[in-house]
């Protein structure tokens, strides 16, 4: 089937399939998650932002194979329901979580994916369904069908337990999301809420069973007025240093080495980096590999090996941003503009 612009406009019209102004090509989004026809009709794709974090892998018997291999689960894992178990293979990293997220109503929208598909897969990131050969009155159904997948794997997030190598790491962050009225989600496992005066979002994301990337923003409302820049020195150091007025220096050895500093207001940077923000953005350089700290934000990243430690750290940038706004008040209007 040929596709043009005009026939899946009037698809996504008729199937109520929203795309954002700008937007060109078989791309929209139903119910706020992104959905996308590709080679020309043969494949609708749907995804879940954040992806899940079981190392899923479903699909019709004998379609996953070394796939699920490659994920990292473990393969063949049943359910108990044997008009289900028949014709699925199904990989996770822990059947129990699994076995949790297959509920009756997901089990019988992924039988009906069978009548119609030639095949289908379903993962952490979503689900795609394919055909050899697609029609219209195909796409009107797998594009709804895709959707319908989408939001039974969305609703699962709330029953599912955290991932078992997770579970004592989640004391911290259940601990920090009690004391400061946090809310706290566990797949993945995640923060939002207010941390003095700054707002945090955390999250884990999985790259194996094993391992964990972390992301972590503690974000003011207003900007500071600073243009301010702080980074790691790395390996453009010695071609920093050699451009006067790149790199800001503050008097603290250990910092002024670990750090790239950048400021229209650099009269100011000794007042308002003092000796306990300076702590506390090491302290955070130091569990992080990215890391950044502008006008409005503090921003940490990275594989991590400890996922205890993430509250912690967001407790450091809280108060360090916090900090700095509170140091930068006292020292009067900014040569920018005043304070918001």
């Amino acid at each position: 089937m040929l596709l043009t612009e005009g026939s899946y406009s009037a698809l996504f019209a008729k199937l109520g399939v929203v795309r954002p102004p700008g937007v060109k090509g078989p791309r929209g989004t139903i119910d706020g998650r992104p959905i996308s026809i590709g080679r020309n009709g043969q494949v609708v794709s749907v995804g879940l932002e954040p992806p899940l974090d079981l190392g899923l892998a479903i699909g019709p018997q004998g379609t996953l194979g070394d796939v699920a291999q490659a994920l990292g689960g473990g393969n063949d894992i049943q359910v108990g329901d044997s008009s289900f178990d028949s014709f699925f293979s199904i990989a996770a990293d822990e059947a129990s979580r699994a076995k949790a997220l297959l509920d009756a109503e997901l089990r019988r929208s992924l039988v009906t994916l069978l009548e119609r598909c030639d095949r289908f897969a379903v993962g952490d990131a979503g689900a795609q369904l394919w055909s050899r050969s697609p029609d219209e009155a195909w796409l009107e159904w797998a594009l709804p069908a895709a959707a319908r997948v989408a939001a039974l794997l969305e609703a699962a997030r709330s029953r599912i337990p955290v991932a078992a190598s997770l579970a004592e790491p989640r004391r911290a962050w259940a601990s920090l999301a009690i004391e400061e009225g946090l809310a706290l989600e566990d797949n993945p496992l995640r923060l939002r809420g207010a941390l003095g005066e700054a707002r945090v979002a955390a999250g884990l994301t999985r790259i194996d069973p094993a391992r964990h990337r972390f992301d972590l923003v503690v974000e003011l409302e207003d900007a500071l007025n600073l243009d301010l820049s702080i980074r790691p020195s790395g390996l453009l150091a010695p071609v920093v240093s050699l451009i006067p007025g790149l790199d800001r220096e503050v008097g603290d050895r250990a910092f002024d080495a670990a750090f790239v500093i950048r400021s229209s207001a650099p009269g100011l940077l000794c007042q308002v980096l003092d000796e306990r923000v300076r702590s506390l953005l090491l302290e955070c350089r130091t569990g992080a590999r990215d890391f950044a700290v502008t006008d409005r934000s503090i921003s940490l990243g990275g594989p991590t090996g400890d996922p205890a430690s993430v509250p912690r750290l967001a407790r450091a940038a809280a108060e360090a941003l916090g900090r700095i706004r509170t140091n930068l008040r006292r020292s009067g209007p900014s040569p920018s503009g005043p304070f918001r």
